[in-house]
């Protein structure tokens, strides 16, 4: 979904914030199989990078093979989640999808990162302010999660993918006396 002319401003707030779940991650299996475990805990591992070096797409990197390699040995934890997804319209059929998470030892993932010399985001992270002013044709608004949810779903994934203590105004009476569109358009 595209929402045209839209302006973010991030604030970050002086406040700290411990990130929680840093070195856990979830992808999803086909089955609970030793191959597909070895995918999975590939592809969770993938993302555990993403939050604690917050940079994406670790399979691009030159390092990527051997932090890769020693995925498997950091593995702490693991367990397999069946999530029945939404039925497709006009069908009853659910096919149950299967998700596993793994939990890597902190210590391992900090030392390999610093052998392979990448960068390391450590866990106090900023706590970040997020107000949108919107612009669509005709109207402006600030933005609210009741009234674009498939946005308020885009933030809450990409949110989880760095991990990153997010806070949004309520926007009841208090914050849309406090907040407006235009403070929030011009910067």
């Amino acid at each position: 979904m595209r929402f045209p002319h839209l302006l973010a401003l991030l604030c970050l707030v002086v406040a700290q914030g411990a990130a929680a779940g840093l070195y856990d991650a979830d992808a999803e299996v086909a089955d609970s199989g030793e191959a597909q475990r070895a995918a999975g805990v590939t592809a969770a591992f993938a993302g555990v990078l993403t939050k604690v070096t917050g940079r994406p797409d670790a399979a691009s990197w030159e390092a990527w093979p051997s932090l890769r390699d020693a995925a498997q040995g950091l593995v702490t934890q693991y367990r397999y989640q069946t999530e029945a997804p939404p039925a497709a319209l006009g069908t009853d059929v659910l096919n149950p999808r299967t998700r596993l998470w793994v939990q890597f030892d902190a210590a391992g993932v900090q030392q390999l990162l610093l052998r392979e010399q990448l960068p390391l985001w450590g866990e106090a992270r900023p706590t970040t302010l997020l107000l949108l002013a919107i612009e669509d044709g005709a109207e402006r608004f600030l933005f609210t999660p009741e009234r674009l949810p498939a946005l308020q779903a885009a933030l809450q994934s990409a949110r989880a993918r760095r991990e990153i203590p997010l806070l949004q105004p309520l926007m009841d009476l208090e914050d849309t006396e406090g907040f407006r569109f235009t403070d929030v358009w011009a910067g």
